[in-house]
């Protein structure tokens, strides 16, 4: 998903009260607004085979997917709309009406050319959070993933490429075929020179 800054200082109460006004989602990180705008096709699809493979993975298991428009509390300050995220365990609400959650295990974010920047950078250092156990960087122009692990030393990051790759997400004991991500996607070819 793409962004776009809203001028101003907002407080956490006008941020809820503008979302609920005008129905549109905006990152809050420390008063200042970004507002969530649609993705295209590839980015929807793609989003959409992960959310639904790593439901149907963790069926019978003690953990809960949530889609693009449940917001994340990272602290007190920084509200995020990930486009995708799972709580192993019991979910933490971060306020009376149960919109947003404080304690993700899993987050993930398919990245576009105009959100690679932000997701990859200052959204990364943001979820490397202590409920966080992994972050997924799923990439919507080619079969790449890169999978941020949390382990005792700091985080490890390894990438994945090719239909053919499986991501281990040894977190929760999943394998990740790219095939199944990836499935229905058309990637533009590379043109050639004359």
């Amino acid at each position: 998903m793409d962004w776009k800054q809203i001028e101003g200082k907002w407080t956490v109460e006008e941020w809820l009260q503008k979302e609920i006004e005008t129905q549109l989602c905006y990152e809050y990180i420390s008063g200042t607004l970004l507002e969530m705008q649609g993705g295209n096709f590839p980015h929807s699809s793609i989003n959409m085979n992960v959310l639904t493979y790593f439901n149907m993975q963790f069926r019978g298991r003690d953990c809960k997917v949530f889609g693009t428009r449940f917001r994340v509390q990272i602290t007190p300050t920084i509200y995020l709309y990930p486009d995708g995220s799972a709580v192993c365990g019991d979910v933490i609400c971060a306020d009376n009406e149960q919109t947003m959650f404080a304690n993700p295990t899993l987050i993930i974010e398919t990245i576009s050319p105009t959100s690679a920047y932000r997701d990859m950078g200052i959204k990364l250092d943001y979820y490397q959070v202590p409920s966080v156990e992994c972050v997924l960087l799923v990439d919507h122009s080619r079969p790449h993933i890169r999978l941020h692990t949390k382990t005792e030393r700091g985080w490890l990051m390894i990438s994945y490429s090719g239909l053919d790759a499986v991501v281990p997400v040894t977190v929760f004991d999943i394998q990740l075929p790219l095939s199944e991500i990836y499935l229905d996607i058309e990637f533009d070819s590379p043109s050639s020179s004359a």
